[in-house]
């Protein structure tokens, strides 16, 4: 514990004395040493015990501060002695809200303005679970969100483990929240709407790791080719109106903002040609030279000075508002990137459960309306481990999925919709996969419901052969292969 000691204790005395800047360099280590252990779900318990031995004597505490410190230490406490008298899932359960409420304190202890807000929600999360009240999930995934974004190795692995832990308890709702700001605006818009109730800070791992690079390994060396070649990533002009008006509203903001800047440029330009009375080498032929213009008096060299500060006051204006539109948009893609983390892990553990389907839709409306193309490759793979993971559940149960026919054929119906607003053949294979999941769900349902699908894919190719859609031939190419399966199965 002597990262721990240097960090947070002034009992241990050291020389020279530990300035307040050296103890955040030991806090930033504690945190490295920390995320080792949040990497596997046996390291929680000692993990949360490092966090209840920490001395806290060089960590300034109002008495409000040192009251809610108690209650958490003393809730993290119970928790691990209920986790060792319960059965498997309400251990991983227990341990998993200790181990949150440990990185939260840890939180506390450096002075992060919505640490005790964020205890505040675990003693009412906890409190829920206990009773069996409803809205647990919805309050453990909006805790998760805002601790998933923080800039720290430790409080996403952390997130994500215990979001592992409590995913069969996920419901429509829970699940909503974590697809929700998939859509949001890639800009400064979309930033206000997604943190106007949070701390206004840069979402950048850390351990200086790129998230626009993140996961790009993940995909399958084909895919990435396939996604590279055709697939440009940004909001089409055809698309409906009524769905998309935010969005296209977003992608007018992009396309203007080079001319704006263009603009900008050439103003700042003129004002500082007409201070010096100077111009640009191609604007030769049409200044007036003048001899007696490289004359100033003492007062106009001072006056000019003043206007000069004045038009370079004017530039790092229009730089700063530059640059926090950018920091804006790279703050959006971060949360999506968080919240497709935890929808990856949500996938292989769920994919046999109704409610997972909620999530195919936003899935593929982030693919074709993202300007970040590694999250959409993320957002393709997810949809093609749904696939699969749903077909090692369906094999491994045996059981025929609950019958749900007129919601999953409005929900092909939507695909197909969606699959008619990007021309990428990329895009096009992630909304087949999605198509044919959710034809694979309503067979195993029920064979006879292959009447309805087939039906389904007859409408679309109508309105595609008359020209009324644009959709890519994969999507029936898929379909008659699929349907070929089937037939040998059936004469097996």
């Amino acid at each position: 514990m002597d990262l721990a000691s240097c960090a947070y204790s002034s009992k241990q005395q050291f020389e020279p004395v530990l300035s307040e800047k050296t103890r955040e360099v030991f806090r930033t280590r504690l945190s490295s040493a920390f995320a080792r252990l949040t990497k596997r779900r046996e390291d929680f318990r000692g993990l949360c015990h490092a966090v209840l031995a920490i001395d806290t004597s060089a960590v300034s505490m109002g008495h409000e501060i040192s009251a809610e410190r108690s209650t958490a230490l003393k809730a993290i406490r119970k928790l691990l002695k209920a986790s060792e008298k319960s059965s498997k899932k309400d251990t991983d359960t227990s341990i998993g809200l200790a181990l949150l409420y440990a990185i939260t304190l840890l939180q506390l202890y450096d002075g992060v303005p919505d640490a005790i807000s964020i205890l505040h929600d675990l003693q009412s999360c906890s409190e829920k679970m206990r009773n069996s009240e409803a809205g647990t999930s919805e309050l453990l995934v909006e805790i998760l969100l805002s601790l998933v974004s923080r800039p720290s190795v430790m409080m996403r692995q952390a997130s994500q483990q215990v979001f592992e832990a409590f995913t069969s308890q996920m419901s429509s709702g829970a699940l909503q929240l974590l697809t929700d700001p998939l859509l949001a605006e890639e800009s400064t818009k979309g930033y206000q709407a997604l943190f106007e109730n949070m701390e206004d800070e840069e979402m950048v791992d850390a351990d200086g790791e790129d998230p626009s690079e993140e996961h790009a390994d993940g995909i399958e060396e084909d895919d990435m080719s396939e996604i590279g070649s055709d697939v440009e990533f940004v909001t089409l002009n055809g698309a409906e109106p009524a769905d998309d008006e935010a969005e296209e509203s977003d992608e007018e903001e992009d396309d203007e903002q080079p001319e704006a800047d263009a603009q900008e440029s050439a103003d700042l330009e003129d004002a500082l040609g007409k201070l010096l009375k100077s111009h640009r080498l191609d604007k030769d032929k049409e200044a007036e030279s003048s001899e007696g213009d490289l004359d100033m008096t003492d007062s106009e060299m001072m006056a000019l000075d003043s206007k000069l500060g004045e038009v370079f006051k004017q530039i790092a204006k229009k730089m700063g508002k530059k640059s926090e539109r950018k920091d804006a948009k790279e703050m959006v893609l971060n949360f999506k990137r968080r919240a497709l983390d935890l929808l990856d892990i949500y996938v292989k553990h769920e994919a046999a459960n109704p409610v997972a389907f909620n999530i195919i839709l936003p899935l593929l409306q982030l693919v074709r309306t993202t300007t970040d193309k590694p999250l959409a490759n993320k957002s393709i793979n997810i949809i093609l481990d749904f696939t699969k993971a749903f077909k090692k559940a369906r094999s491994e149960s045996g059981e025929a999925p609950p019958q749900d026919r007129d919601e999953q054929l409005k929900l092909l119906k939507d695909i197909h919709q969606e699959a008619s607003q990007h021309p990428s053949h990329a895009f096009a294979r992630a909304a087949s996969a999605a198509s044919l999941l959710i034809a694979s769900r309503l067979f195993a349902a029920d064979k006879e419901n292959i009447r309805q699908i087939a039906s389904v894919y007859a409408d679309s190719q109508v309105n595609w052969a008359t020209g009324k859609v644009r959709l890519q031939p994969v999507i029936f190419s898929d379909w008659t292969n699929w349907c070929q399966a089937q037939a040998a199965n059936a004469q097996a």
